[in-house]
């Protein structure tokens, strides 16, 4: 029963389905061919697949090819050819495959996997990806239920990129290629918390929604750049390394639409807020640390929502802070304001 078939370098233009029906192959090598499609429903006929390699031949798109049904489907690699997008490669039955390599196409959209029902039970360990030099992507998300190693460079993204639960290989360049110029949004979140991302100059980009977790922000002079943006709507920083060079943790905003503001599980003993006299919602908790919050400027502070709930803190009630809801750890102030007596 022949379980493993090798094609590499074959010349192959187009493959017969009716040649595969009969045999029960889980490892198909199909590396460095001449294919530009696969018939119709041609890997729906080969369920026991475990390893398929297309890499470098000529493929635009595999969305007839049935390769959505493989359930048993563990490696992945599609380097080398001419895929824009990765839409309709990940079912729902795909739940062992932890290899994918899509590096060197022309990808213009991706999410790895999808953010969809369809796919939440994929678990990757591994994802390849290094673009060619002049890929724009409208869309990059990777957002992984396990550990997964990433490697290579993400190629320019020019409105969102998402990459979320991952082991980054070479935390100092993998941001290198990016355009944030344009970018709209950017949720970072990396899966081992000693890592420490790069992270480049924001100055002058249009960065509207910002998260950060676990990317190994050292110190406030690295967060300033984060707040550059004069677009600057919503941010999140969940950062545990935050702090560790120095007590002080200061944001200074350049955008007068920061509406919303998250700073969660940091190291920092004082927080130093300055041009955020527009928030609507401040959250600061789980900050173990925290014993001090000020306000770097004179205008009033009227939030709709202020929670400083798990913060070992004991300060004053600054002037001119109201809010119409508040969550707090009671004890924690010095004074407070009549108004919440």
């Amino acid at each position: 029963q022949l379980t493993t078939l090798g094609l590499h370098d074959a010349g192959l233009v187009t493959l017969s389905t009716s040649r595969f029906e009969k045999i029960n192959l889980t490892r198909l090598d199909l590396f460095q061919n001449d294919l530009t499609t696969l018939p119709l429903g041609f890997l729906a006929s080969l369920p026991a697949l475990q390893y398929l390699d297309l890499g470098n031949n000529k493929i635009k798109t595999l969305a007839n090819a049935g390769i959505d049904k493989l359930a048993q489907l563990q490696a992945l690699y599609l380097n080398g050819n001419y895929l824009t997008s990765l839409k309709g490669l990940l079912g729902s039955t795909q739940t062992a495959l932890v290899k994918l390599s899509v590096t060197g196409n022309p990808l213009r959209d991706i999410r790895i996997p999808q953010n969809d029902s369809n796919v939440n039970k994929t678990r990757f360990e591994e994802v390849y990806l290094r673009a060619k030099q002049d890929n724009f992507f409208t869309a990059f998300s990777c957002q992984a239920t396990a550990k997964v190693q990433f490697h290579g460079q993400l190629p320019a993204v020019t409105e969102r990129l998402t990459l979320a639960g991952m082991d980054i290989v070479d935390t100092k360049t993998v941001l290198s290629n990016v355009d944030f110029a344009n970018l709209s949004t950017l949720s970072l979140e990396l899966k081992d918390p000693d890592q420490k991302l790069t992270w480049p100059e924001l100055n002058g980009s249009r960065l509207r929604v910002l998260f950060a977790a676990n990317t190994g922000i050292p110190a406030s002079t690295a967060v300033t750049r984060l707040f550059q943006s004069r677009e600057l709507e919503q941010a999140t920083i969940v950062e545990r390394s935050l702090c560790e060079d120095q007590p002080t943790f200061e944001i200074l905003c350049a955008s007068p639409k920061l509406k919303v503001l998250r700073i969660e599980h940091t190291r920092c003993d004082h927080l130093n807020l300055v041009n955020c006299s527009n928030l609507a919602t401040l959250i600061i908790r789980n900050n173990q640390q925290l014993r001090n919050v000020t306000f770097g400027h004179s205008n009033p502070l009227n939030l709709a929502r202020l929670d400083l709930s798990n913060n070992p803190m004991m300060f004053t009630w600054p002037d001119g802070l109201a809010a119409r809801s508040i969550n707090i750890s009671w004890g924690s102030f010095h004074s407070l304001p009549k108004s919440l007596c």
